[in-house]
This record gives structure tokens, C-alpha cells and sequence, in this order.
């Protein structure tokens, strides 16, 4: 048998808080750009198990970037920050024996060049 999205995680919530503080964060520019979030399970050598993967569903040129951690452990800053990066046209962080934190260079200049919405932290 073949069922489709019966399985309940719990995860939710927190797929909707991360969905809502990209949605927030987003330019002007980007603001009719779908948004996509998922908890997914890794499965490649040096990946952390469980990975959070978010999608912009942007016509002829999706933008995706990935936090190596469940989503219940993901903050609102580095989901900003990883917003930045990704927007400013760095690259997609890749996994690196577990690791996934781009260069401190690579933040800084996200910060800089990418006018973005700032969102209360919460």
C-alpha cells in the first residue's frame, strides 16, 4: 500500500516558525516567492542525520540552503543569516564531515550586501 503524508511528526510548528521567519526576512523583491521548509533525513557520508532544508520556489531559478541540524534545534539567526548568503548569490553549503558552517567571510558579506527585512527575534 502507498500512503502520502500520513506520517505525523510533531514537527509542525516548528516547519511553520522557520517558513514564517524567512517569509519576514525576505526583500521586497522576493516577497510573492513561495517558501519552502523541510526536516529531511541524510544518509550521505559526513552528513548530520537529520538536516533542515529551506526553499525559495523561485520562477526559472529556485534558491535553497540547508542547516545541518533538526529543525527543532534551528534559531532565527542562522536562518537569517543563511537567508543573506544564499540571496547575495554564495554559494550552497555542502556537507564537510558533519560540518556545515561557511566561512565567517562569507556572513559578513551577506550581511552587507543583501538589504533584507529585519524581523524581531523571538
Amino acid at each position: 500500500m502507498i500512503t502520502f503524508g500520513t506520517k505525523k511528526t510533531g514537527k509542525g510548528p516548528f516547519i511553520s516558525k522557520v517558513r514564517r521567519w524567512v517569509e519576514e526576512a525576505l526583500p521586497p523583491e522576493h516577497r510573492e516567492t513561495m517558501v519552502m521548509v523541510n526536516e529531511l533525513q541524510c544518509f550521505e557520508p559526513g552528513c548530520a542525520p537529520l538536516e533542515t532544508v529551506v526553499t525559495l520556489l523561485e520562477e526559472n531559478n529556485p534558491i535553497m540552503f540547508k542547516l545541518f541540524k533538526p529543525i527543532t534545534e534551528v534559531g532565527q539567526e542562522e536562518v537569517i543569516v543563511e537567508l543573506r548568503r544564499r540571496l547575495s548569490g554564495g554559494a550552497l553549503v555542502q556537507h564537510v564531515n558533519g560540518e556545515s558552517a561557511p566561512p565567517a567571510a562569507a556572513h559578513a558579506a551577506a550581511a552587507a550586501d543583501v538589504s533584507i527585512c529585519e524581523p524581531a527575534l523571538s
